[in-house]
C-alpha cells in the first residue's frame, strides 16, 4: 500500500498545515516514551489518473474473494 500510495500520488505539503522537520519541536507529546507528530496536512495529487484507475480496479479484482465474511 505505501508503495502504491509512493507511486501513484504527488505528495504536497500544505501551506498552512506543513509538516514539523525540526528535530527537538517535532514531538507533540515531549513526554511520551515514542515520537508522537504534530498534525500536519498534505495533498495527494494523482500522477496519472488512468493509470490508477486501472490499478485499483485490478487490485479490487484480485482481492475481492479474499474478504468474504464466513459464518
Amino acid at each position: 500500500m505505501l508503495v502504491r500510495l509512493i507511486t501513484s500520488y504527488q505528495i504536497v505539503a500544505s501551506e498552512k498545515f506543513p509538516p514539523n522537520t525540526d528535530y527537538i519541536e517535532y514531538n507533540s507529546a515531549k513526554d511520551a516514551m515514542v515520537a508522537i507528530p504534530k498534525d500536519f496536512k498534505v495533498r495527494l495529487i494523482p500522477r496519472d489518473r488512468e493509470g490508477l484507475k486501472k490499478a485499483l480496479e485490478d487490485a479490487k479484482c484480485r482481492s475481492e474473494h479474499g474478504y468474504t465474511t464466513r459464518r
